[in-house]
């Protein structure tokens, strides 16, 4: 970590989890979820606001 993420991190209470380099056990859970939402959850919906 760079100096000012570990200090962002610090100050924020939030500890950084890396996963391994090439680790798809670990890896591929966090895209699995990225690519459910936008391919079943957002498709053929329409962002409008934030409110």
């Amino acid at each position: 970590m760079t100096s000012g993420f570990k200090g962002y991190s610090k100050e924020r209470g939030f500890r950084a989890w890396f996963c391994r380099k090439a680790d798809p056990e670990s890896k591929g859970k966090v895209e699995n979820v990225v690519k459910c939402v936008k391919q079943n959850f957002l498709c053929n919906r329409l962002f409008r606001d934030l409110d």
